[in-house]
């Protein structure tokens, strides 16, 4: 079934296939791989219906999302459905549970990146300022799309004192981060900022993301790897 809109793939899961992982979860001696693969294939199967919800999210809110990357909405839409692929109940439709969950990260990814404006608050929301005062309002409101990696870099390059070589490095390397799997993409922007120092331990990224310690570990090594591997000849310190 095709979505012309976003073009994203929706593969459900059949209703018997439903009901054979229903049957496993009810089981009061399921083991923890048992768990983990089930997780594993309703995050493979529904993560398009995320990223399309994300879409529609989009279109809906244009006004307060218009500098807002798509890419970062479909990060909150992931982290929505890996929260409810893990606190999901058997007794009940995924689809409704799910769609809960994503659409309520959708509406905290909303809170979290709208404000990146050197307007306040108090001014955002008074209709009577913004009124008064909306050519100023418009010019203070513009901004670069939130995750934009040339926005990261004049944000700290004043700090860093990059060279250009060096810089290119860095751009490289999100380029590459930006093309993987979503999932592996939230690990890693969780996990580092844009010049590759960690900002947050593994068990502070395994807690935002709703997994172990040990699959974040590995994913970031996975991900180091595939750095490594499209970078060569070039070097880059990436930190534990």
């Amino acid at each position: 079934m095709l979505y012309c809109s976003t073009t994203f793939s929706i593969n459900y899961l059949t209703k018997k296939q439903m009901s054979q992982i229903k049957t496993i979860l009810r089981h009061p001696n399921k083991s923890d791989y048992m768990v983990d693969k089930i997780s594993q294939i309703l995050y493979q199967h529904y993560k398009y219906k995320a990223f399309d919800m994300a879409y529609d999210f989009k279109q809906f809110h244009y006004k307060q999302c218009k500098n807002i990357d798509f890419a970062e909405l479909k990060l909150y839409a992931s982290r929505g459905l890996l929260m409810a692929i893990k606190n999901y109940n058997p007794e009940y439709p995924f689809i409704n549970h799910m769609k809960i969950y994503v659409k309520g990260q959708l509406h905290v990814g909303l809170t979290d990146l709208y404000p990146l404006t050197i307007l306040p608050k108090t001014v955002r929301i008074s209709k009577k300022w913004k009124k008064e005062n909306r050519k100023t309002y418009i010019k203070l409101l513009n901004t670069n799309f939130v995750g934009n990696n040339q926005y990261l870099y004049e944000k700290n390059m004043d700090c860093y004192k990059l060279q250009s070589r060096e810089y290119s490095i860095f751009i490289k390397v999100w380029d590459i981060i930006n093309n993987i799997d979503i999932e592996y993409q939230r690990i890693m922007k969780y996990k580092y900022n844009f010049f590759m120092e960690t900002i947050r331990s593994n068990s502070e990224v395994a807690e935002l993301m709703c997994c172990s310690h040990e699959c974040v570990r590995k994913k970031i090594l996975y991900v180091k790897d595939e750095i490594r591997r499209k970078l060569y000849p070039y070097t880059i310190e990436l930190h534990q």
